[in-house]
Parts: structure tokens; sequence; C-alpha cells
């Protein structure tokens, strides 16, 4: 079995946050924008405390062919709130800086 195909599998049988950002991670290299942004937000319904999930959702969602103009914006602005609030209690982490 493909990694595909386990992502898959386990997103089936109710896999958890991994399994659903893994999989829309995967969705979004290979083009299908739509069906990515829908993956990053069952993760984030589970856990929505990571910015980079919400930030590629951002770029999902303004990727897909159908644009969410909303969820495009929000997305984003939840990412820069959580960066801005983790830079807060660690200003020197640089991959917040880079961010």
């Amino acid at each position: 079995m493909g990694a595909r195909q386990n992502l898959e599998h386990a997103v089936e049988i109710g896999g958890g946050y991994d399994a659903y950002n893994n999989l829309a991670t995967l969705e979004f290299y290979e083009g299908h924008f739509g069906r990515a942004a829908e993956l990053f937000e069952r993760a984030l319904e589970i856990d929505e405390s990571d910015y980079i999930v919400w930030s590629n959702l951002g770029e999902a969602s303004a990727n897909a062919l159908i644009d969410d103009p909303d969820r495009t914006r929000h997305a984003f602005l939840r990412a820069a709130e959580l960066v801005s609030a983790q830079l807060d209690t660690a200003p020197d982490d640089i991959d917040l800086t880079i961010f």
C-alpha cells in the first residue's frame, strides 16, 4: 500500500489531525487545491493551534478553482495571529521570524 492509500485509509477510519494534514499536503502538492483546503479544515477542526496549517489552508483556498476569499482571508489572518502570539513569548525563534 502506498502513502496515498495509507493516508486515505487513515482518514476513512477516522484518522486524526496528522492523517488529515498529511493527506491535505499531498493533495496540495498534486494540485488538488479544493480537496486540500477541505482536508486542512478537517485537521483544524481537531487542532486549530498550528499557524502552518492555517497558512496552508489559505494557500490552498487561494489556489482553488472556486476561490473563497473569506476563507482565504480568515486563514491567513489566523496564521498571522498565531505567529504574533508565539513571537511574544519567543521573539528569537528563527522559524517564527521567517514566516
